[in-house]
């Protein structure tokens, strides 16, 4: 965030349909900068969450030739991250958003194109399977993990109120990331680089450890509206808690996995 000037470098994946290469013939592939179609930041992700189908579920996306994503559902949205790419899927609209990572800061990524999804089904806890549309689709199964994951018992702003930190990078440069959660719902935060984020958490649906967020960030490079999800996930000491967060704008996504005292 305001890391001096990273730039962000293409990496050739066969997983996405990114960097403006050539499609499949389901596919809509654009240059970085255009950002018009599917624009899944600013269409209704808050309504999308509310939706009921599928479930809330943390898995992993194995994805041959590249680094595996964590992946989280909630209503038809996926949101997944790794160190190469961060992906926003809408299931029922069999579309994706994807941003590269940043070299030396993958929490943060660059957008880079959108494509089509296809063989896909709402997440009921079984393996299924993701085929990218690219120029070289490439096949992809999520397994359900929640098996191997702690859950709060209940979900609310209550629960969720709290500071979390995370810091990230390369030595010495590393970032440290602080954000406050009130039992309102009032999210304050900052990085010691510069980035102020000033916004509001909600919980979609009250039987779901999914949480709706939307902030704005200033003072830095990555200044604008951000959209996203998050999840709480328990310490195995049940003395502390992770805030599992992705959120993206038109033009950056940012994935953090932040720790609460």
């Amino acid at each position: 965030m305001n890391i001096k000037s990273i730039g962000s470098v293409l990496v050739a994946l066969g997983l996405a349909a990114c960097s403006g290469g050539g499609g499949g013939s389901d596919s809509t592939v654009v240059e970085p900068g255009d950002n018009s179609t599917p624009n899944l930041v600013a269409d209704g992700m808050s309504s999308r969450m509310e939706q009921e189908i599928g479930q809330f579920a943390v898995g992993q996306l194995n994805v041959v030739g590249s680094s595996p994503l964590q992946v989280y559902q909630t209503g038809p949205l996926m949101f997944a991250s790794s160190s190469v790419n961060h992906v926003l899927f809408d299931i029922t609209l069999s579309k994706a958003r994807f941003y590269e990572s940043r070299v030396n800061y993958p929490q943060i990524a660059d957008y880079s194109g959108t494509g089509s999804i296809s063989n896909t089904t709402p997440f009921d806890g079984d393996p299924f399977t993701i085929t990218y549309e690219s120029e070289d689709p490439v096949n992809a199964a999520i397994y359900d993990q929640t098996a191997d994951l702690i859950f709060p018992d209940t979900n609310s702003l209550s629960i969720l109120s709290g500071t979390y930190t995370q810091q990230f990078g390369p030595y010495p440069d590393y970032v440290n990331i602080s954000i406050t959660i009130d039992s309102d719902g009032v999210l304050t935060g900052s990085t010691d680089s510069g980035c102020v984020f000033n916004g509001t958490v909600t919980n979609p649906i009250s039987t779901r450890n999914a949480y709706y967020f939307e902030t704005e960030i200033s003072n830095c490079d990555e200044v604008g509206t951000y959209q996203g999800a998050g999840y709480l996930e328990e310490h195995i000491n049940g003395n502390a808690a992770y805030l599992n967060l992705q959120l993206f704008s038109n033009n950056i996504a940012m994935a953090y996995r932040l720790y609460q005292n």
